[in-house]
């Protein structure tokens, strides 16, 4: 039998974490949560479901999921953001994954499903989404990247889809959306600042065109409606924001 740690990085995420949380009950032997000193009640129900919870300046995705890796108790690191669940079919492989005499050497991918605004988007670049987060941390760990962290596999010899979802409750509004991509925005141009490159006007403009263009049409994003335009029009102006120095 495999020990698991759950890992979770929280800020103000009263809304989300207790259905994070209880998705892993019976999955993961350790739950902890890693919270950037929220101001709403993210801490009242963390100690109300009884999961370890430790506070932590935030400096950055990557960096803090790191963070939170390195508190574990157990090698073998599962990763979901307080948005995230796990479905009843990825519970299940999980525990089959546990059963096993594990290779150390492999992780595990899921097949993630987008919701945006309770709507399951299926197109626009979010319907084939995959992504790593079973893994031990001896052999894999996150990228030191502020933000659109990826677990980084390069020492390992096989990743391998697990059956099941992991259901992802992206934004209950627009405005959400866009408040959380200037966020984003204002880290992805601090990397761009730490590199030294610097980017033209027309450059910033085409960059902008090409991902609501490469979004709304060439990834079908038109299919997906009303939402499909709005994902794309604040996917557009996180690049704008980003190339811009994080400024409107």
């Amino acid at each position: 039998m495999t020990n698991i740690s759950a890992v979770i990085i929280t800020k103000n995420e009263e809304l989300n974490i207790e259905r994070c949380i209880r998705s892993m009950r019976g999955i993961a032997d350790e739950i902890l949560v890693v919270d950037s000193f929220s101001t709403d009640k993210t801490e009242e129900i963390c100690k109300g479901l009884e999961v370890r919870f430790i506070q932590h300046e935030f400096q950055g995705y990557g960096p803090q999921k790191q963070y939170a890796v390195s508190e574990a108790k157990y090698d073998w690191i599962l990763s979901l953001d307080a948005d995230e669940e796990l479905s009843e079919e990825l519970c299940e492989s999980i525990r089959n994954v546990k059963q096993k005499d594990i290779d150390p050497k492999a992780a595990y991918s899921f097949s993630r499903k987008n919701y945006y605004c309770k709507k399951l988007i299926r197109f626009v670049g979010w319907g084939h989404d995959t992504k790593t987060r079973l893994f031990n941390r001896k052999f894999a760990n996150w990228s030191n990247n502020l933000v659109h962290e990826t677990v980084d596999t390069s020492q390992l010899g096989n990743v391998e889809q697990l059956t099941g979802d992991l259901r992802h409750y992206t934004y209950n509004s627009v405005e959400q959306h866009k408040q959380k991509i200037t966020g984003y925005a204002k880290l992805g141009a601090m990397e761009i600042a730490t590199s030294g490159k610097q980017y033209s006007k027309p450059v910033i403009l085409v960059k902008t065109a090409y991902r609501f263009l490469l979004e709304y049409i060439f990834k079908l994003g038109f299919l997906d409606g009303y939402y499909g335009f709005k994902i794309s029009q604040m996917d557009a102006l996180y690049v704008y924001l980003k190339y811009s120095g994080g400024e409107k």
